[in-house]
């Protein structure tokens, strides 16, 4: 672990409610303790998650929850990068839950984030060729910006294909500048 947990939560300031299922925060399923703060790997890549929560599709069904993440995600980054405007940060693509709740998740936490931190968005810059989430298949819409450090940022990691296909098609594009350097990863739920 680089960093404690407590050092991250203290800087938050995360409405406390008084009576449980008082605060618009915690749907169904939600446990106390959930946060939790490492560095992981899985095969050839490091990640950093911040977040464990149970009943993950009540908690990306409630926009609101996006605050949550993206305060952590703010302070996280605060932590680690003296200098946001040398970076960039990206989602993964969007696919099933958009068409469902009207909204990317990642997105919303990482539109909040980048207007805290000064970090830019860059949003869509990965596609889908479908939604199959067994072998996915994605492409590049957008440039990254040249002279950058690039930040990969998921809402949830399971299996680890999302992030593998989005690092596969990045490295693959010259233009990215990525094949001696890898992106830092930042996964908001690690599902393990």
């Amino acid at each position: 672990m680089l960093i404690k947990t407590k050092e991250i939560i203290a800087k938050l300031s995360l409405p406390v409610p008084e009576e449980p299922g008082d605060s618009p925060f915690q749907p169904p399923g939600i446990t106390s303790g959930y946060l939790k703060y490492g560095l992981y790997s899985r095969r050839t890549i490091f990640f950093h998650a911040f977040y464990k929560a149970y009943d993950l599709e009540a908690f990306k069904a409630d926009i609101r929850n996006a605050r949550i993440l993206a305060d952590i995600l703010t302070h996280l980054l605060k932590y680690f990068i003296p200098n946001p405007a040398a970076w960039t940060i990206i989602t993964t693509p969007k696919r099933a839950h958009t068409e469902r709740l009207g909204y990317h998740f990642a997105s919303e936490v990482l539109k909040i984030t980048s207007s805290e931190t000064g970090i830019t968005f860059l949003e869509d810059v990965i596609g889908a060729k479908d939604k199959n989430k067994i072998e996915p298949v994605f492409f590049q819409l957008k440039p990254i910006p040249t002279k950058t450090n690039l930040i990969i940022f998921d809402d949830i990691f399971t299996t680890g294909k999302t992030i593998y296909a989005t690092l596969d098609v990045l490295k693959q594009n010259p233009e990215n500048n990525l094949q001696r350097t890898n992106p830092l990863i930042i996964i908001a739920v690690n599902n393990n």
